[in-house]
């Protein structure tokens, strides 16, 4: 597999910036997320090798957008071009994805509270 960071010629997303203008810092995800922070600054630099593989990936990349506030599909459009893998037809995530859905807000929230505590 064969990683790019520039994809058809446009750089990796500025998600690190999108983060820090959002004033949140990784280790704010990483208390709400308990993603590791290595993990985190894989997505950031669109450096997916480092990612553990599979729907780890997808759940981790939609995991941080919701946790900034960002748009999950561009970084995952992002992932996808830059890995070559094709996304899972969409009957089969449906469920997962309510799920994710869930799972998310609580994320947002949590990521809220300790905003507005810290």
């Amino acid at each position: 597999m064969v990683l790019r960071r520039e994809v058809r010629g446009r750089p990796g997303l500025p998600l690190a910036e999108f983060r820090s203008k959002a004033n949140i810092s990784l280790e704010q995800i990483v208390s709400v997320t308990k993603i590791s922070k290595r993990f985190l600054e894989a997505i950031e630099a669109a450096d997916y090798r480092v990612l553990p593989g599979g729907v780890f990936n997808v759940n981790y990349i939609r995991q941080y957008a919701a946790a900034v506030g960002y748009n999950a599909e561009e970084i995952l459009d992002h992932y996808y071009e830059a890995t070559g893998q094709a996304p899972q037809a969409e009957k089969s995530l449906q469920h997962t994805d309510e799920r994710a859905d869930r799972s998310l807000g609580a994320v947002a929230g949590r990521l809220g509270r300790l905003l507005l505590e810290g």
